[in-house]
């Protein structure tokens, strides 16, 4: 499946009702309180480059000293503002709209050329960045690490693979 999925082409694509529950699934394997020392030992020692998704995944990460290549966030937990965004480790800040409920194909643009960087890039929402994670799954790049939160449970390391990618391609692109 090629990576032109993750294009500008298809601007601003709002999510069913009926397919917000595929997208509410963890798509990977969720590290819950018990298991974050191993999560943040594969991270001090990948290779990869490191994609945080929301403030709780994105603070969590930074306070163990651990600085994302790319990250994403909204100002918002659980749908309440945040106090707190680490601005300060991030030299490139870039901030961008994604309405609730949609994924802004816009910034994929922004987001291959910060993976691309050798800064530290923080992408600041306006509206919601859930959805966001998708961008990294259509990329197909298996140099990235996507870490994102799932409410109430721990963070979320996405298995990017073939399949996933086809449900998503299949989901969001069965009406184009």
């Amino acid at each position: 499946m090629p990576s032109e999925y993750c294009s500008p082409d298809y601007k601003t694509v709002a999510i069913k009702e009926e397919d917000k529950v595929f997208f509410r699934q963890p798509f990977g394997h969720i590290y819950g309180i018990g298991e974050l020392e191993g999560l943040f030992e594969e991270l001090i020692s990948t290779d990869k480059k490191i994609v945080t998704i929301g403030d709780k995944t994105t603070i969590t990460i930074v306070e163990k000293g651990i600085i994302p290549n790319l990250s994403i966030v909204d100002k918002k937990e659980k749908r309440k503002r945040s106090l707190y965004v680490p601005t300060e480790f991030y030299p490139k800040i870039v901030l961008a709209e994604n309405p609730r409920g949609h994924i802004n194909f816009g910034l994929c643009k922004y987001i291959k050329e910060a993976i691309e960087s050798y800064e530290p890039t923080l992408f600041i929402i306006e509206g919601e960045e859930d959805l966001l994670t998708v961008l990294f799954i259509l990329l197909e790049r298996n140099d990235l690490l996507v870490l994102y939160g799932q409410p109430n449970r721990g963070i979320v390391k996405v298995d990017i693979d073939k399949e996933l990618r086809n449900k998503i391609v299949n989901t969001i692109f069965r009406d184009f």
